[in-house]
């Protein structure tokens, strides 16, 4: 249960920075 919390919060992060670049990218 904690390894897939884990994976969880890190697929979060990498889609939270994924945003980020488009929003950078689109400016």
């Amino acid at each position: 249960m904690k390894i897939h919390l884990l994976v969880s919060i890190a697929n979060n992060l990498k889609l939270n920075n994924w945003i980020k670049i488009r929003l950078w990218n689109k400016r």
